[in-house]
C-alpha cells in the first residue's frame, strides 16, 4: 500500500511540474514585453531584438517540455504550439523589415508597402490568436491532469488511512483492550485526516511501533498539507493568468469598440467573425457582437451588399487583395456616404484562403470636397481659357503645372511641352536668368511680382510680355503656389525704348548725348574708385568745321558730323564711350587706363583718323581736331572737374595752332 501511495505521489509531482512548465510557456508569450509589442504591432528594431530573445527562450522551454511531458494529449498540443510559434517568427521579422523600408520610400511604391504591412499585420494577429489558443490549451490540459492526480492522491491517501485504521481495529480485537487503547488515537486521527482535516496531528507518548506509525501518518499529513497549500497557490496563479489574458482580450475588444474606422474579419463563407462598433452603428446594430455570423445581404441594403459581395469574390478565389477601392454606403438613417476600402485575404498554414480582413474609412466629406474642387477647377479653367491673356499656374515645387489655351496658342506648344520648366525654352536667352531670379525670389517670400521678358511666339518672333504673378492660398491660409497672367506689351515696350533712346542720344549721330554721358561718367568714376583704377576723358573739338558748314550748307555739315562719329567709334574699344555734347564737340570716356601713355595713344589715333579726307556727296573735305585729355584721379575726381579740365586742355590745344593733343596741367588755369 505504501508503494502505491508513493507512486501516486510521484505522478502527482510530475503532473505539477508539467503544469509549471506550461504556465512558464504561457506567461512567456502573453506577459513579456516582446510579445505585447508584437501583438500591438510595434515595428521597431528594438522590438526585433526583444522578440529574438523571447524566441530563444521559448525554444528552450518547448524543448524542456518535450523531454519532460509523457502525456499524449500534452505532447500533441505542444507540437501544435511549436508550429504556430515557428510560423509567427518570420511574419514578425517581415513586419519590422517592411516598416523600416517604409521610412525610406514614397509615392506609389510606398503605398504598395503600406498595403503589405496591413496584410502581414492581419496574418500576425491570426497567428497570435493560434499561439494563444495552443498555449492556453496546453496549460489547461496540464491543469486537468494535476487536478486528476490530486484527486487520485487524496483517494489513495484516504484508502491508506482507512487501511491503517482497519489494521488498528483488527489489532485491537486480537490484542485486547490494551492494544485497542493504543490504536484509538491512530484510528481517530486517520478518520479525521480522511475527512479532509489536514491540520490534525496524531498525539503519541511512547517510543514503540505505534508511535512510529503515528509519526509516519503525521509526516504524510504534513506533506499533503504543504502540497495542498502549493496547489491552492498554483490555482490562484492560474486564475490571475486567466485574468491577464482576459485583460488582453478586453484591450482588443476596446480597440474594436473605439476605432473610428470600419474594421471587420470574415470567414471563407463571407460571414462576419467580428467587426468594429463603428460598422455596427451604421448598420443599425446595438453591438458589433450582433453582427457575428451574418452575411452582407443580412446587414447592408441590397444594392451595396451586392457590390461588397462581388468585389470580395476574387479575394476568396485567388487570394488577391482589394486596395483603395471607393465604395458607396448608407448609414443607419439611410443617408448615403463613401468609404475608401482595403481588403486582404487571410491564409492558413497551407496557403488556403480562410477569410478576409478589411478596413474601410469614411471619406464622404473629403470626396464631396474633391468633387466641389473639381467643379470649381472646371469653372476656373473654362473662364481662364476664355480670357484674352496668357495664364499659367505653378505648385509648391515652383514648377508650372497648367497653362491656358491662349498661352498654348501663343507659343504653338502642347501642354506637355510647356509643363514644369518646358516653358523656359521659349524665353529669350538674355531675359531667362533675370526672369527666373525674379520668380524664385518672389516665390520664396510669397509675394506678388511684375516682370517683363521676351517670349517666342509660334511664328518665331519674340514678343515682350508683362507677367503679373500672384501667390495662391486656400481657405485656411495654406500656400498652394502661384498664378500668373501675361499681356503682350511689345508695341508699348518698343515705344518706351525709342523714347528713352531719343532722350539719351544725339538725333544726328545716334551717339550718347550730354545726359547719358554724365550718367556713364558717374558710373565710370564709381567703378574706378572702387577698383582703384585710372580712367581718362578726351574732349575733342573739330578744326575748320564752321567754314565747311557755312560754305556747303547744313546738310553737308550734318553728313560730315555723322562720318566723324563713325571714325571716332572705330578708334576706341566697345567698353569706351563716344558722346556728342555740342555742334562739333565730342567727348570720349576711357575706363581702365594703365598709364597716361595709353590715353595719349588713343588721342593720337583719333587725331590721325580725323586728318584723313572725308568724301561727302561729291565733295572731298579736310578737317583736323584739337583734343584735351584729363586723367582720373590726377586731374579730378568728379564729373565737373574732369569735363572742365579736359575742356581747358582742348582750348590750349586750339590756341597752340590746332590739330594738337594736350594733357591738362594746373598751370593752364592761371593763364
Amino acid at each position: 500500500m505504501s508503494a502505491i501511495l508513493a507512486w501516486t505521489f510521484d505522478e502527482f509531482k510530475r503532473a505539477e511540474n508539467d503544469k509549471a512548465v506550461a504556465n512558464t510557456i504561457l506567461v512567456n508569450f502573453f506577459e513579456r514585453t516582446s510579445f505585447r509589442d508584437q501583438y500591438f504591432l510595434h515595428r521597431e528594431d528594438r522590438t526585433r531584438i526583444q522578440w529574438d530573445e523571447s524566441k530563444r527562450e521559448s525554444d528552450r522551454l518547448l524543448e524542456k517540455a518535450r523531454l519532460q511531458f509523457h502525456n499524449t494529449e500534452e505532447l500533441q498540443t505542444l507540437e501544435q504550439l511549436r508550429g504556430h510559434i515557428d510560423e509567427t517568427a518570420p511574419l514578425f521579422h517581415r513586419i519590422v523589415d517592411n516598416h523600416r523600408t517604409l521610412q525610406t520610400i514614397s509615392g506609389n511604391k510606398r503605398r504598395v508597402y503600406e498595403e503589405l504591412d496591413r496584410r502581414l499585420s492581419s496574418q500576425l494577429l491570426l497567428k497570435a490568436e493560434s499561439v494563444r489558443d495552443s498555449a492556453t490549451t496546453l496549460y489547461e490540459a496540464c491543469s486537468r491532469r494535476v487536478d486528476h492526480e490530486y484527486q487520485r492522491l487524496l483517494i489513495v491517501t484516504s484508502v491508506f488511512a482507512l487501511s491503517v485504521a482497519t489494521l488498528a481495529i483488527l489489532a485491537s480485537l486480537s490484542l485486547g483492550n490494551m492494544i485497542r487503547r493504543r490504536l484509538i488515537p491512530l484510528h481517530d486521527g486517520a478518520r479525521i485526516i480522511a475527512g479532509g482535516d489536514l491540520s490534525h496531528r496524531i498525539a503519541f507518548d511512547t517510543n514503540d511501533e505505534f508511535a512510529d506509525l503515528a509519526q509516519s501518518i503525521n509526516r504524510m499529513t504534513d506533506g499533503l498539507h504543504a502540497f495542498t497549500q502549493r496547489l491552492e497557490a498554483e490555482i490562484n496563479e492560474h486564475e490571475r493568468t486567466e485574468e491577464k489574458l482576459e485583460e488582453l482580450n478586453l484591450d482588443f475588444v476596446s480597440f474594436l469598440e473605439n476605432t473610428s474606422d470600419f474594421i471587420y474579419f470574415k470567414d471563407k463563407d463571407s460571414h462576419f467573425r467580428f467587426c468594429s462598433q463603428t460598422l455596427a452603428n451604421i448598420t443599425g446594430h446595438t453591438s458589433w457582437r450582433d453582427m457575428v455570423g451574418k452575411h452582407d445581404l443580412e446587414v447592408f441594403p441590397k444594392d451595396t451588399a451586392q457590390i461588397y459581395y462581388e468585389e470580395e469574390l476574387p479575394i476568396f478565389r485567388e487570394g488577391i487583395p482589394l486596395l483603395n477601392k471607393v465604395d458607396p454606403y448608407y448609414d443607419a438613417a439611410g443617408n448615403p456616404g463613401w468609404v475608401s476600402t482595403n481588403k486582404w485575404p487571410l491564409f492558413d498554414a497551407e496557403g488556403n484562403v480562410i477569410g478576409l480582413f478589411g478596413i474601410s474609412r469614411d471619406i464622404t466629406e473629403s470626396k464631396q470636397a474633391i468633387d466641389a474642387l473639381r467643379e470649381s477647377e472646371s469653372r476656373f479653367r473654362t473662364l481662364a481659357n476664355s480670357a484674352p491673356v496668357l495664364i499659367w499656374m505653378s505648385g509648391l515645387d515652383k514648377l508650372c503645372n497648367w497653362f491656358n489655351k491662349v498661352w498654348l496658342e501663343f507659343t504653338g506648344h502642347s501642354m506637355e511641352q510647356e509643363l514644369d520648366n518646358g516653358w523656359t525654352k521659349g524665353v529669350h536667352p538674355e531675359d531667362l536668368q533675370r526672369c527666373l531670379d525674379t520668380y524664385v525670389t518672389a516665390f520664396d517670400a510669397r509675394q506678388e511680382f511684375v516682370m517683363e521678358y521676351r517670349l517666342r511666339r509660334h511664328d518665331g518672333e519674340y514678343r515682350w510680355l508683362t507677367d503679373h504673378g500672384t501667390p495662391r492660398f486656400d481657405e485656411q491660409g495654406t500656400f498652394l503656389g502661384y498664378i500668373g497672367s501675361c499681356v503682350d506689351v511689345t508695341e508699348s515696350h518698343i515705344e518706351h525704348v525709342q523714347t528713352q533712346f531719343t532722350a539719351q542720344h544725339d538725333p544726328l549721330t545716334h551717339l550718347p548725348n550730354r545726359l547719358l554721358l554724365e550718367d556713364r561718367l558717374q558710373q565710370l568714376l564709381s567703378s574706378a574708385k572702387r577698383d582703384k583704377e585710372r580712367a581718362a576723358l578726351l574732349f575733342v573739338d573739330l578744326d575748320r568745321f564752321k567754314p565747311i558748314n557755312d560754305s556747303h550748307g547744313h546738310d553737308i555739315g550734318d553728313r560730315l558730323l555723322q562720318e566723324v562719329a563713325k571714325r571716332l567709334q572705330a578708334c576706341v574699344r566697345e567698353s569706351d564711350t563716344v558722346a556728342r555734347i555740342g555742334g562739333d564737340e565730342f567727348v570720349i570716356l576711357l575706363p581702365m587706363v594703365e598709364s597716361p601713355e595709353d590715353a595719349k595713344q588713343v588721342a593720337e589715333k583719333i587725331r590721325a583718323a580725323l586728318n584723313q579726307p572725308f568724301n561727302v556727296a561729291t565733295l572731298t573735305l579736310h578737317i583736323s581736331s584739337s583734343t584735351g585729355v584729363a586723367l582720373y584721379p590726377e586731374h579730378g575726381v568728379s564729373n565737373e572737374q574732369l569735363l572742365k579740365n579736359a575742356d581747358t586742355a582742348m582750348y590750349w590745344a586750339k590756341e597752340s595752332g590746332r590739330n594738337e593733343v594736350m594733357f591738362y596741367q594746373p598751370i593752364m588755369d592761371k593763364q
